[in-house]
């Protein structure tokens, strides 16, 4: 099994609340550490750096001396764009059946183990049906929780199966993840129809909860819900039931997805995270990620490749 890491990487910014550490620079340099402490451990591993459009200088030097480039064309391309890209990097690099893998968005904090991690959790937990993983993830304490079912968008049947261990740590059935993933490149084929239909409805964001559901096999909406959404998804008002009148097709068309999935592909995360969303409100709580984005700090003033990044000086 080969392990791909791929940065997904846009030059520009947005107006999300950030850490007062947080920089698309930190965020690099935490994935080339990651890349170093996995290699280092015997991981055989491809590095690779997914770009939408222009990237500054100073990062595009560090990528092209520690990686391979691919950039969309006419870029930027926007979220769908750049998503579909990155779905078509397993048959651009030919990658096997059962390689994996990693998707990393350029928001997300690494540990500098991330990548051994996620290699050993891939390698060991193949026998169990699990197909993709997270580097970062939750899911309900207490199923019986109205307000956590709301807040997880937990499907009307749905029970985790049970935690896995490899290497130590601990793996976690969730329900979803957002873009930062990892997957066989074989289950990655075979669902890329579910990823395309989540990405139908809208021309900004796709479904990810529910493409993460479909995949796995489970079926997101019964009854009422085909038209209201899951608990927490509805909007009074006008826009809300035009909204959930144009998403009623789509419901529809993801129901018969998932009942048609009938090799689920499941999804774990590791815990404790070996990453996170750098954005205020959305940080794991079981890491201490202002001292993580030190030692990346400092980890990158003392190698060459990391230099241009200009961090710690």
């Amino acid at each position: 099994m080969r392990l791909c890491v791929v940065l997904r990487s846009y030059g520009g910014g947005n107006d999300k609340p950030r850490p007062p550490c947080f920089s698309k620079e930190l965020v690099l340099a935490s994935f080339v550490r990651a890349a170093h402490a996995a290699r280092a451990a015997g991981v055989d591993l491809r590095v690779v750096y997914a770009n939408d459009g222009p990237i500054p200088e100073a990062r595009m030097r560090v990528m092209e001396a520690t990686g391979q480039i691919l950039t969309t064309t006419n870029g930027p391309v926007g979220l769908l764009g750049s998503y579909r890209f990155a779905l078509d990097i397993p048959d651009l690099l030919r990658l096997g059946d059962d390689d994996v893998i990693a998707y990393f968005e350029d928001d997300y904090l690494m540990t500098a183990d991330a990548f051994t991690v996620l290699a050993d959790g891939a390698s060991q937990l193949r026998a169990h049906g699990v197909e993709y993983f997270a580097v970062s993830g939750s899911r309900p304490d207490d199923l019986a929780d109205p307000g956590q079912r709301r807040l997880h968008g937990v499907p009307r049947v749905w029970q985790p199966r049970p935690d896995l261990e490899a290497s130590g740590r601990r793996w976690i059935h969730i329900l979803s993840a957002t873009s930062t993933f990892a997957a066989r490149a074989g289950a990655l084929r075979a669902d890329r129809d579910i990823h395309e239909l989540a990405m139908k409805p809208f021309r900004r964001r796709f479904l990810d909860h529910e493409m993460c559901l479909v995949y796995q096999g489970i079926r997101p909406y019964y009854g009422t819900e085909l038209f209201f959404g899951l608990a927490g998804d509805f909007v009074p008002g006008l826009r809300g039931i035009a909204r959930a009148a144009w998403l009623l097709p789509y419901r529809f068309q993801i129901n018969a997805r998932a009942r048609k999935q009938t090799r689920p592909h499941y999804l774990y995360a590791v815990q404790p995270p070996v990453a996170t969303h750098m954005e205020i409100g959305m940080m794991s709580a079981a890491h201490d990620w202002e001292a993580e984005a030190a030692s990346v700090t400092e980890w990158a003033a003392s190698h060459p490749e990391t230099g241009p990044l200009g961090l710690g000086r």
